[in-house]
């Protein structure tokens, strides 16, 4: 009798061996069968299931998989590009049934699986974490989460020590693949097999075309109003309770633009009120959540001249690139992870944080300087480019196939 709650099998003639994934989103069986799961994390896993040639598997814990995700999908078994296996006897046992064919492990660096380590170097696993947050970004969300200082101290020693614990698990992981500049600056020197990458749900054939970049630079050119915009979670740790007030100042400057906010959050109410109250409904306009391909992409491409982005945190966001294939620079705060992008190509302009005054200033150059921001618009198409979808995917199934287990490595990659 199995150990494993085995929720779907696919048949291989594999050559790659098994990939495995432990995610961080939770994938819970609901009492009809369905297995619970976000569309970003489905086309994720779909992407893997075409390059890597051979069978995968997600392995989670058994909990109760509440989440606040807002793009749950529901699919049978059946319709699963995977094996789904719930560890009721704990994540060592899992591995240990998974063994014999698992060619290599990709985990993420949290909390929770830091003990993924161990349990392949004791199973003669490859593993590969992925990264997302450094110590810094991990305080800086916490700093805009939490009003209580007294809490806020509690959570910086604590994650104080859960760092060293990732320090630990890096040194003795296989590999690491890092999701912008900062953890890779933060980890690489402890893990020579890190890889770099950007984040992106943009594929080549949804970049921005040569004809909309040609429209764009002349629409900004001529000197019409500045387009802005921002799209995200409208929450503190996005820095979205700023917009307003940058609002406010570009008016005081008499800069001539429009601001569009597109998302929903716990701020939506507060941002609204200032609007009413300063009476900047004519420049502000709240969008609501809008289909990310059908309506978000292409408003950002043919509407927007400059993205205004007040992240508090170095989260590497999926925005940046998102945002760069519409041939949208981007003007924001300068947290570390788009600090980090700015030293890769000239596609945008940072301020000093939380500097509501500075990022009003640099707006007014920037609609004063139009020839700036036609040629970051260039180099933001460019760097996308670069940095699609497929690429990316692609370059991390490369490294995943490098860093698998010799004896289940393919003498030719089918790439």
């Amino acid at each position: 009798m199995t150990l494993l709650n085995e929720v779907a099998a696919t048949p291989s003639t594999a050559t790659d061996g098994r990939l495995v994934i432990v995610p961080a989103v939770q994938l819970p069986v609901q009492p009809d069968g369905q297995v619970r799961l976000t569309q970003k994390f489905l086309s994720a896993v779909q992407q893997y299931a075409a390059l890597w040639n051979g069978p995968i598997s997600i392995v989670t814990p058994q909990r109760d998989g509440f989440d606040n995700n807002l793009d749950h999908i529901f699919l049978h078994s059946h319709e699963l590009p995977f094996t789904l296996h719930q560890g009721a006897d704990g994540m060592d046992r899992v591995f240990q049934e998974l063994a014999r064919d698992t060619a290599v492990v990709l985990g993420v660096l949290d909390y929770r699986q830091v003990q993924l380590a161990d349990i392949c170097h004791r199973l003669n696993l490859p593993l590969i974490y992925i990264s997302e947050y450094t110590l810094q970004t991990r305080n800086q969300i916490d700093q805009a989460e939490c009003a209580n200082p007294l809490r806020r101290w509690v959570r910086r020693r604590r994650e104080t020590k859960i760092e060293k614990a990732f320090q630990y698990a890096v040194r003795n992981c296989t590999g690491m693949q890092c999701n912008g500049t900062p953890t890779f600056e933060a980890y690489s020197p402890l893990n020579k097999n890190s890889l770099l990458f950007f984040d992106s749900r943009v594929s080549a054939d949804s970049l921005a075309t040569d004809l909309d970049l040609q429209t764009k630079t002349a629409h900004v050119l001529k000197g019409a109003p500045l387009r802005l915009a921002f799209s995200g979670r409208l929450a503190k740790m996005k820095g979205t309770d700023h917009l307003p007030h940058i609002a406010d100042a570009l008016r005081k400057r008499g800069v001539s633009f429009i601001l569009d906010i597109f998302g929903a959050g716990p701020e939506e109410s507060a941002i609204r009120q200032y609007i009413e109250k300063r009476q900047l409904n004519n420049q502000v306009h709240l969008n609501g959540t809008v289909d990310f391909a059908k309506e978000l992409i292409p408003y950002i491409t043919r509407n927007t001249d400059l993205f205004v982005c007040c992240h508090r945190q170095g989260d590497p966001s999926c925005t940046y690139l998102e945002t760069f294939s519409c041939a949208t620079p981007i003007v924001g705060y300068d947290n570390e992870a788009f600090a980090g992008l700015l030293r890769q190509a000239p596609i945008g302009w940072q301020v000093k944080m939380n500097d509501v005054i500075a990022m009003a200033d640099q707006i007014a150059f920037l609609d004063k300087h139009r020839d700036q921001l036609a040629a970051a618009m260039r180099a933001a198409r460019t760097f996308a480019a670069r940095n699609t979808f497929e690429q990316t995917i692609r370059k991390r199934i490369d490294h995943l196939r490098a860093s698998s287990r010799p004896s289940l490595r393919p003498t030719a990659s089918p790439l």
